[in-house]
């Protein structure tokens, strides 16, 4: 029996492993090369099993008995530039270092970057104008699609730190009174989770600059959400409603998901037990939102979960006087998480970063545009002209979606020594989330998983288009005039020229549409003006999974003098490595086109990008046995 034992384990292991491996997407569809929201893990099989050797699935007991134990739990990611390169990608470079100015202001929000005026991080995201000299590079920001001048330039650095803190509760019965092997296991956190980006923006443009009044005064400014009432050609900026981010530190306090088993050990003598249970995960936490970057989820984002758990353990050696003994547990929990309700910010497709890239509100057009490519009265009418209003993508990206997740493991393998009331575990710990499935849900009430209230019910046609830098406006002498002008393949990096140029004529199809009031030059615009549709958002490429390894260790020492109510208590430590960090040039390059990595260590077209945090975590647990 011993021997078929065993080697059922190891089959088993081997499978819910394999399962958990190969859970991700295999299609050939492009993914994006950042994660606009970054997929947190909730569940920790760990917190399940360590220190309960003693205390659960007991042999000859013959009676019902239980164990209530409560933890405090403390976690903190480390490998910072792994959170940078999820969020930025391409955008990534290396810090050129100090760089002498004519004029440099510094906006710093963290107290660890000292006082010089180059970024503290060594990956920076540097923002640049069209007129720097020397010219801009592929992978810089291009500014003035930020309301910012066109000499303008900046480095951001970040150096991202997560928090969390949980308080736990455990309750197991054993109903062996009723069925010998029947159990039940309860389990559930408070949690507040901190995320903090450690922002810091440090100005270094090479040329004195006047800021304009209409302008943002800094790339800091537009990341938290400010808004212009007027811009420099006369129309409104809505600032940045999704998305956002600055030197702040976002918190956010829930009640942890709702764990519930039903189980049975079908095998369990003095030497060993295998069991197994149903599992139902009740969400009680909060749903992502999208008004933040990097927002705080501490919960698995409101999904409900089924499957099952498998725990087991052998005794592998045993000293005469049974006071001692040397033990292997493996305790697994498959699950599916059903679709769950979330607010999510998505970027358009083959161009990553775009949330942040400059778009205009579109309207049909009226009696005073024409376009062509000489003065006629049969000039075409293009379909839309500028509405007066520019907006970041995000404000329209922005949707309510339904996620699910085909497959979670939650897997350990622990050797356990126990010596008279003290006990260490020793332990391998393996999570995985298979790829994320997203779907729109267009048309739903609004909730409140919406996020902010001025968030669409449905996706507007026709209406919004990528600016660029592309001219707005045309004049009728004086007489200013909406131009049907977009840039359709314009990223956040770099400006396009306009879709399908033709000169801009009034509406009577001769009188000449000029760059300036009363000026000469005649300003041209999109005969055929290109919106962004619903079908342009990258919502495959926005998918994710998490993926994570961690070793653990936990010393426990029972007061086992004592007969009814047996106290017990513990505390222990636990690394877990997540995706792997780096700075964009350093893990994947300098491509001359930010839009798909050159490196596998950024994701490749055929698999989400592991967005698995690397933190490490200590503990401390108390409890009582019972019988």
């Amino acid at each position: 029996m011993n021997f078929q034992y065993k080697k059922s384990l190891l089959m088993l292991a081997v499978a819910c492993t394999s399962a958990a491996l190969f859970a991700k997407d295999d299609d050939n569809n492009t993914r994006n090369t950042v994660a606009p929201y970054l997929q947190n893990r909730a569940s920790d099989i760990v917190d399940k099993v360590v220190g309960k050797n003693q205390h659960n699935n007991l042999f000859g007991l013959g009676s019902n008995y239980g164990t209530f134990d409560v933890s405090f739990r403390y976690k903190q990611s480390f490998r910072p530039n792994g959170i940078t390169e999820l969020l930025w990608g391409p955008a990534l470079v290396s810090n050129p270092g100090t760089t002498t100015t004519t004029t440099t202001t510094t906006t710093r929000c963290g107290s660890d970057c000292g006082t010089s005026t180059s970024s503290c991080s060594s990956c920076v995201v540097k923002v640049t104008g069209r007129g720097v000299v020397p010219a801009k590079a592929a992978t810089d920001l291009e500014a003035d699609q930020f309301m910012l001048p066109t000499t303008y330039s900046s480095l951001l650095s970040f150096k991202p730190r997560a928090q969390q803190f949980r308080a736990g509760i455990g309750f197991y019965m054993a109903f062996d009174e009723m069925v010998e092997g029947l159990f039940m296991r309860v389990r559930g956190d408070f949690v507040h989770t901190r995320h903090d980006l450690k922002f810091s923006e440090a100005k270094t443009s090479t040329t004195p600059t006047t800021t304009p009044a209409t302008n943002l005064a800094t790339f800091s400014d537009f990341a938290s959400g400010k808004s212009l009432a007027v811009t420099t050609d006369s129309a409104i900026f809505e600032g940045l409603q999704f998305a956002k981010f600055d030197c702040g530190t976002r918190t956010i306090n829930e009640f942890g998901d709702l764990y519930l088993e039903l189980g049975y050990n079908a095998w369990l003598d003095e030497d060993g037990h295998f069991g197994f249970s149903g599992l139902f995960i009740a969400p009680t936490g909060k749903k992502p939102k999208a008004e933040w970057l990097w927002e705080p989820i501490g919960t698995n984002g409101g999904h409900f979960g089924l499957g099952g758990s498998i725990t087991s353990h052998y005794t592998l050696w045993r000293s005469e006087d049974e006071e001692k003994h040397f033990d292997f547990a493996f305790e697994a929990e498959i699950t599916h998480l059903f679709g769950a309700k979330q607010t999510r910010t998505f970027d358009l497709k083959g161009k990553p970063l775009s949330r942040y890239a400059l778009a205009k509100k579109m309207m049909p057009t009226g009696t005073n545009l024409t376009a062509g490519t000489a003065p006629s009265a049969t000039n075409a009418k293009p379909a839309l002209q500028f509405a007066d209003i520019y907006a970041p993508v995000a404000n329209i990206s922005t949707q309510k979606v339904k996620s699910s997740f085909g497959v979670q493991a939650d897997l350990v393998g622990m050797f356990t020594f126990v010596c008279h009331g003290w006990s260490w575990d020793l332990g391998y710990n393996f999570f995985g989330l298979s790829s994320e499935k997203l779907k729109l849900r267009e048309g739903d009430d609004c909730d409140t998983s919406c996020g902010s209230s001025s968030m669409t019910t449905t996706f507007p046609v026709n209406t919004w288009a990528l600016a660029g830098v592309a001219q707005s406006y045309g004049f009728n002498a004086t007489t200013k005039v909406g131009l049907s002008s977009t840039a359709s393949a314009s990223t956040v990096f770099a400006s396009s020229a306009i879709d399908t140029p033709a000169l801009a004529f009034a509406g009577d199809g001769i009188t000449k549409l000029t760059t300036t009031p009363g000026g000469a030059a005649q300003v041209n615009t999109s005969l055929t003006p290109v919106t962004i549709a619903v079908t342009d958002l990258d919502i495959e490429g926005a998918e994710t999974r998490v993926l994570s390894h961690s070793l653990f260790t936990h010393v426990n020492y029972t007061w086992i003098d004592r007969e009814d109510w047996v106290p017990f208590i513990g505390f222990g430590a636990q690394v877990e490595f997540g995706q792997n960090g780096g700075c964009g040039t350093k893990n994947c390059g300098t491509p001359t086109t930010p839009t798909m990595p050159t490196s596998s260590n950024c994701g490749d077209s055929s698999s989400s990008l592991n967005t698995a945090l690397s933190q490490w975590g200590v503990w401390i647990r108390g409890g009582v046995s019972f019988n």
